[in-house]
């Protein structure tokens, strides 16, 4: 719990601190007009599409659960998606947030194999959808790019990340024994800890290995349908979050220019995935300013930025801390009536 607050005030800090700098350096009088017209209908509309994003990402989780034969409602995987929110929120690349639902869906009756495996699938799947639009992205924003060289070598860094990661995984799918070797590897390197507790330890995580290469196997053979669905409701879930900054440009007067909005939302998320700070709190904020730099004009920069980073941010922030609360209040329930 320590450690959550210590990359939460961290991811917190980096985040206004970015924030108050890009309003130093973006807010002019016509700022103070462009609010004065402000829409509010299309904010609220941009919070309902990010809250309805939500329920897509549970859907999506409960079709993969079930493909592996586990049974989860819908309402019950939105909760665990929520909550997986502030994780993702305070640690860099959002990785925290896959151990939180790996763990919610482990304790909903889920094996820690298929419940790794559910997890890894909504990434592959992601990672999918990644791989075919950046391509399309990169050509959208290719001059950016050519006279930008920190977004250019960020973005580099972060391509150089996805591929490895990405490679790793589909490596494991094929050769799990591999994985396990290194596993052995491991244990050899510090015989002093070898012990009958240990080798069982050992033997269980080559035991989830196992489960979790053949329910990736399962997705690919048995759960096609299911696993279309999935990324029906991928395509779905990003482009409502896409939608986003499109709707609080609308909100601001200003044109959003869908296309380019959208394009520029996949190259965000390539960037987002290098673990320099927690959330990727001020490498968010820099590269939106960035990319949206070329066609929104610099007295509503600003003020975008903050409302965007709000909605997406600081919301997921909110509300994962509460479901989380919940959920880890019901458990203490649960195990006190249990124990009763």
């Amino acid at each position: 719990m320590d450690g959550l607050k210590r990359w939460l005030t961290m991811g917190l800090a980096i985040s206004i601190i970015s924030l108050v700098l890009i309003l130093i350096f973006t807010v002019d009088s016509e700022t103070i007009n462009s609010l004065r017209r402000i829409q509010p209908i299309y904010l609220f509309i941009a919070i309902g599409v990010h809250v309805l994003s939500w329920f897509v990402w549970g859907l999506r989780m409960k079709l993969l659960t079930e493909s592996l034969g586990g049974k989860i409602g819908l309402w019950r995987s939105t909760e665990i998606v929520i909550s997986n929110l502030l994780a993702a929120a305070v640690t860099p690349s959002h990785a925290g947030g896959e151990p939180v639902r790996i763990h919610l869906l482990s304790r909903n009756g889920i094996t820690i194999g298929d419940a790794t495996a559910v997890v890894l699938g909504e990434r592959l799947l992601d990672a999918l959808l990644l791989g075919l639009a950046v391509p399309i992205a990169l050509f959208v924003f290719k001059d950016l790019m050519r006279h930008n060289l920190p977004l250019s070598i960020t973005f580099a860094l972060a391509g150089v990340l996805f591929c490895a990661v990405f490679g790793l995984t589909v490596y494991a799918m094929y050769r799990p024994d591999d994985v396990k070797g290194l596993v052995s590897r491991i244990k050899a390197i510090i015989p002093k800890f070898t012990s009958k507790s240990v080798d069982h330890i050992i033997e269980r995580i080559n035991d989830e290995i196992d489960h979790f290469h053949d329910s990736l196997w399962t997705f690919t053979r048995e759960g096609r349908v299911a696993l279309s669905l999935a990324m029906v409701c991928t395509i779905a879930f990003w482009l409502l979050e896409f939608m986003i900054p499109s709707l609080i440009l609308l909100g601001l007067g200003a044109n959003p220019i869908w296309m380019f909005s959208i394009m520029a939302q996949f190259v965000l998320m390539v960037i987002v995935m290098l673990p320099i700070t927690p959330g990727s709190s001020g490498l968010v904020e820099l590269g939106i300013i960035s990319l949206y730099t070329t066609f929104v004009r610099s007295s509503i920069l600003g003020i975008f930025v903050v409302t965007w980073r709000t909605m997406t941010y600081y919301l997921n922030v909110v509300v994962g801390g509460i479901v989380s609360l919940k959920i880890l209040r019901d458990t203490r329930l649960i195990e006190s009536s249990l124990e009763s």
